[in-house]
């Protein structure tokens, strides 16, 4: 009789030491969080989450352009061009047909715009409620309503934030992303599960993959920095698929060619270079080095090797970012012992990629770093729900302390919405300046030249509004470079920073005069106007 034979009953004494060494080992034998029969939280769940976020956020959405990129996303989403570098594609491609939509059911092209950002944003709620469900532990005596309940603390924390909020309701293309960082997580984390802990499906085979592949490929399709997440996530499930002895060449092979269609998706940015659309980044030019120099955003590399907020971002960040990611962190670090095998694998690859990003924002010197905080904060926030559930097993009337938690969610709300609300008020009164300004232009036809970014919003006043055609705008800025350089030369026959040194950002202010003294042709130098029709564009 061999060692596992015995009574067939299965009581033998080879079942009981199998049975013991499952149970021994870690993650083998547990149920995984999302089996666990009657404590699942339905993914139904997390999207009616993700519907009040939704509807919250295009409450809060202005139906006017921001005064950052929201101008250039806005006028490239309506006429299909190609923004700043990298170029994000599969935000252009897949948010213009739904930006068209909504503006053929009534809506402005602006307010489409903010609505995208809007829609990415409640993905990303979506994702991080589900996310936060699954990880409380499979040992917990937590039921689904618990969980649920558990689960809204670190989706709240996110969708509160005065910083998410911006990203929010603008057109900007950090709501994607961070949607698709929560999404990659997610994945990563049920692919853990399935290969390392029993009951948790099927272990993934090359359709688990192609869609990995695909997943990573979308995520370097809209955003660059994405690797920074695909490397570390993708070497926890290398670890697993190797404790779980199913690693081979050909799943590498298979997740490699589930990237490639996504990543094709940039050859949109050279059609467009060699086709322009009516407005696009007026530095990509029709060659192929400049393609790559655009995708791979070579541009700003200047920026790179410093940290350098503005004062209002340091503000921002002091108040509503560095709390939360330090007291996340902590909590974090305190509480990934109580995830299973799977979760372990899974967090060390999301803390690894968080580390990265760190680095690289502290060394991206813009002014305005705030946004490339939100993929760290939403992985410090992953120790919420490990933490809720530890506390609440273990605290007499933890249920009291849940209530808590939630009402301060609410009070967490009042701020950040009254911030939205006074920001829609100024982008308002914005509007209202520049319109006024350009009204003013008495002028058929004429240079008119605005240094500052906004300047993409006059464009748009002309290709979607249809307003005063003749009329050639530009930002000084950009008549520095090459491109558009010889492009105002061969339309008005001259340079127009002839006989002009420019030795620093200041001196671009002579730009305007400079260019009246060469012309006979009418030059209106924007900002004056602003002046002249009622002061800047700061609201009193």
């Amino acid at each position: 009789m061999g060692v596992g034979d015995g009574p067939r009953g299965g009581s033998g004494r080879g079942e009981h030491l199998m049975e013991e060494r499952m149970a021994e080992t870690p993650g083998i034998g547990a149920q995984a969080p999302a089996d666990r029969a009657g404590t699942r939280v339905p993914l139904l769940w997390s999207a009616g989450v993700a519907v009040v976020a939704l509807a919250t956020y295009l409450w809060l959405t202005p139906h006017v352009g921001s005064e950052t990129d929201g101008s250039e996303l806005t006028l490239v989403l309506a006429v299909g061009g190609v923004p700043h570098p990298t170029g994000y594609p599969m935000y252009i491609l897949i948010g213009r047909p739904f930006c068209s939509l909504l503006h053929a059911m009534g809506a402005s092209w602006w307010y489409a715009a903010n609505a995208w950002s809007a829609v990415g944003a409640a993905v990303a709620v979506f994702f991080l409620h589900a996310l936060a469900a699954r990880l409380v532990p499979a040992s917990s005596s937590l039921g689904r309503g618990a969980r649920f309940a558990i689960a809204l603390l670190p989706a709240g924390l996110l969708a509160l934030n005065p910083i998410w909020l911006n990203e929010a309701t603008l057109a900007e293309v950090n709501s994607w992303h961070v949607a698709w960082v929560v999404g990659t997580c997610l994945l990563c984390f049920a692919l853990t599960c399935r290969l390392l802990e029993t009951g948790a499906g099927r272990p993934p085979g090359k359709g688990a993959a192609v869609g990995w592949g695909l997943t990573c490929g979308l995520g370097l399709a809209h955003h660059l920095t994405s690797v920074i997440f695909v490397g570390p996530l993708t070497l926890a499930l290398g670890w697993a698929l190797a404790r779980s002895k199913r690693w081979s060449f050909a799943l590498v092979v298979t997740a490699i060619a589930g990237a490639l269609a996504p990543l094709a998706s940039y050859a949109y940015v050279a059609y467009r270079a060699f086709r322009p659309a009516p407005f696009q980044w007026p530095l990509l030019e029709p060659s192929v080095e400049s393609v790559w120099s655009h995708i791979r955003g070579a541009r700003f590399g200047f920026f790179l090797g410093h940290f350098a907020p503005a004062e209002a971002q340091r503000a921002l960040l002091d108040a509503w970012m560095y709390p939360f990611l330090i007291g996340g962190f902590v909590v974090l670090l305190l509480s990934a012992w109580r995830a299973s095998i799977a979760g372990r694998t899974f967090l060390g690859g999301a803390i690894g990629a968080a580390a990265l990003q760190g680095l690289f924002v502290l060394n991206y010197g813009v002014v305005d770093p705030a946004p490339y905080f939100l993929p760290l904060l939403v992985v410090g926030l992953l120790g919420v729900p490990l933490a809720a559930a530890f506390i609440a097993e273990r605290v007499r009337y933890a249920y009291m302390l849940g209530v808590l938690a939630l009402a301060g969610l609410m009070l967490l709300a009042v701020p950040s919405v009254r911030g939205a609300r006074t920001r829609m008020t100024r982008l308002n009164y914005v509007e209202s300046r520049v319109r006024a300004a350009w009204a003013a232009i008495p002028f058929r036809e004429a240079i008119v030249l605005w240094r500052d970014d906004m300047y993409v919003r006059l464009r748009a006043y002309q290709l979607l509004d249809g307003e005063k055609p003749g009329l050639y705008v530009e930002n000084p800025n950009m008549l520095t470079w090459s491109g558009p350089r010889h492009a105002f030369e061969k339309r008005f026959g001259f340079d127009p920073l002839a006989q002009l040194a420019l030795r620093t950002d200041a001196d671009l202010a002579f730009v305007p005069m400079n260019v009246k003294r060469l012309t006979q042709v009418p030059v209106v130098d924007f900002m004056e106007v602003l002046w002249m029709t009622g002061g800047s564009t700061n609201p009193p």
